[in-house]
């Protein structure tokens, strides 16, 4: 695209991965419950503002690309434009631009690396995963433990039976009702250490489960290392840094 005069979609940077992978870890840390003490103090159970990220105003959608881009990028002009003259070949593609435009260009050089999915059974490891988490929620362990914690909420004047029981509304902004309520939440998380509790016994499961399923695991392990051979080496060949 930039070699054709376009820059398609600049606000994919690196900014905007990293802050999507902060969101994932995000999620992942609240597996079993909010459990950082200063985000409880100022976001109560909601979610940090970042999570969302900052509207980028330089998102660009399909639609709304002039033709010429359109045309660079798909190899064809969409609907909604009215026709550009002199764009080229008749077939509306102008010399230069490769066939399927720069999108299709580029799925065909990242299918001849290797780049593309793991294979659907990486599903299996989303599945093991959740069973764990299950098994782990109905372990005498973790019941004691959240028994516990049910305790010391209640000694602060709050009934909730598990961690996962408070809910407050999640469209309106924390109140301080909300707050004070996560405060002891992640406080009594503490003093309990349900969380310590809580993912180890979870790892026992998982860690079962992975035995179990060996053989399934190694073709899925084996998918991901091709794939990341494959990404040093599209990478390599456009000087991006891994």
């Amino acid at each position: 695209m930039t070699k054709l005069g376009f820059s398609f979609l600049p606000g994919l940077d690196a900014g905007y991965v990293t802050r999507n992978a902060r969101t994932f870890v995000e999620f992942d840390s609240r597996l079993w419950g909010i459990s950082d003490p200063a985000q409880a103090g100022r976001y109560g159970y909601h979610l940090p503002p970042w999570v969302q990220g900052a509207p980028n105003s330089r998102s660009q959608s399909l639609g709304s690309l002039p033709p010429g881009e359109q045309v660079a990028l798909l190899g064809v002009q969409l609907t909604g434009h009215p026709a550009q003259p002199g764009s080229g070949s008749t077939s509306g593609r102008p010399s230069g631009v490769p066939v399927g435009g720069c999108r299709g260009q580029a799925q065909r050089e990242v299918a001849a690396a290797g780049v593309g999915q793991v294979d659907q059974t990486a599903a299996l490891v989303a599945q093991l995963r959740l069973k764990s988490f299950e098994r782990a929620q109905a372990d005498p362990r973790v019941l004691k433990v959240f028994a516990a914690w049910s305790s010391c909420m209640r000694g602060s004047g709050y009934l909730y039976p598990t961690p996962f029981k408070p809910t407050f509304n999640m469209a309106a902004p924390p109140t301080a009702l909300e707050v004070k309520t996560a405060r002891a939440d992640v406080a009594c998380k503490y003093r309990t250490n349900l969380l310590g509790v809580a993912y180890a016994v979870q790892a026992d499961y998982q860690n079962a489960l992975i035995e179990s399923n060996a053989q399934r695991l190694a073709v899925i392990k084996a998918q991901v290392k091709g794939q990341q051979q494959a990404l040093a080496a599209a990478e390599a060949k456009y000087g991006i840094a891994g």
